[in-house]
């Protein structure tokens, strides 16, 4: 008989939480929860501003659902969930916040609005770009970073750091070639890739 590896050897079992989500509920994607915030675990948001919130809790839990209100015309690119609020990146390169850590609970929505000029410089869009995926930090250590994947360069992930009323590039990171279903998420400092095939960049 073969030998048993050492306990060690395993990585541990990630733990998986039993999780209710609303019917016909399509969500592209899916911001965790800063330490500081109380109000749940994950929110998760279709392109076009539904959302479920994950609550603290054990297995069984049941996701609330809530509609982001103050969104334009234009579809999510990426969200993040930092210990100011949502931050939100539309596909025309809007940045918009969404204060809070929780929907309203009486009226199952969270208010959005454009993140103000003093606060934010414009997002580096050409005329006419969209954006297919994108991802904003906002760590005290490294100031706001964001990372952009424009549709017409889909293989490339593009890099910026705030700095003196501009957005500066710093990096960027390539895309396996004909990859679908990109992703960008930071974790702390660190940037995760992540594709519809199951690839996982880091950087």
């Amino acid at each position: 008989a073969a030998a048993e590896a050492p306990a060690s050897f395993m990585a541990p079992a990630q733990k998986v939480q039993d999780v209710t989500w609303p019917s016909l509920f399509e969500p592209r994607h899916l911001a965790c929860a800063p330490n500081s915030a109380a109000g749940g675990h994950a929110v998760a948001l279709t392109r076009r501003g539904f959302g479920a919130l994950v609550p603290n809790g054990g297995d069984g839990v049941r996701a609330l659902p809530f509609a982001l209100e103050g969104l334009g015309a234009a579809p999510i690119a990426g969200a993040s969930w930092t210990p100011r609020g949502l931050l939100l990146i539309t596909e025309d390169g809007e940045l918009l916040r969404c204060a809070g850590h929780a929907p309203d609970a009486e009226t199952s929505t969270w208010r959005c609005a454009a993140a103000a000029e003093e606060e934010f410089a414009k997002l580096p869009m050409h005329e006419g770009a969209e954006l297919l995926a994108a991802a904003v930090s906002e760590e005290a250590e490294q100031g706001t970073v964001i990372a952009l994947v424009y549709k017409h360069m889909p293989e490339v992930v593009g890099i910026f750091r705030a700095a003196d009323a501009a957005w500066h590039p710093v990096g960027e990171v390539h895309v396996p070639r004909g990859a679908s279903g990109v992703h960008l998420a930071f974790s702390g400092e660190e940037l995760l890739v992540s594709t519809g095939a199951g690839d996982v960049l880091r950087r």
